[in-house]
Formats: C-alpha cells, structure tokens, sequence
C-alpha cells in the first residue's frame, strides 16, 4: 500500500531546498516587499524522478488592454 504523506513529505522537502536556494541567491533584505505576495511555488518529478520546482511571479492584478508595467 502507497503511503500518501510520504509524496507529500518529499515535496515539501524538494519545495522547502528550493526556496532555501532561492534565498541564498536572492536574499530578503534586497528583494521588494511585494514580491512574497506576488509568488507561487509548484514542483512535479520529471522523467528521471528529480523534482522539478518552479517560482513563479504573478501580479496582484490583471492589466488592461494596452496597460502595461513600468
């Protein structure tokens, strides 16, 4: 039988290194205060069963036709 919390563990784990490198290259005190509430972290393995960790930003808010930022 499949423990569920088992792949959940790992990719929390796999979330958890890749946000700690995150840091390491881009730490707090440099980034912009909005940029937390603008991330989302998501990760999946790929073929060869690494984990594949993606950050991405978003804005807050949806642009208007021919607004754009600055």
């Amino acid at each position: 039988m499949c423990n569920r919390n088992n792949k959940y563990d790992e990719h929390n784990m796999a979330v958890v290194t890749a946000l700690d490198k995150f840091d390491e290259k881009h730490p707090k005190e440099m980034r912009p205060d909005w940029l937390e509430n603008c991330m989302t972290v998501s990760g999946n393995k790929n073929q060869n069963n690494n984990w594949l960790i993606r950050i991405i930003l978003l804005p807050k808010i949806q642009l208007k036709p021919n607004q754009h930022w600055q």
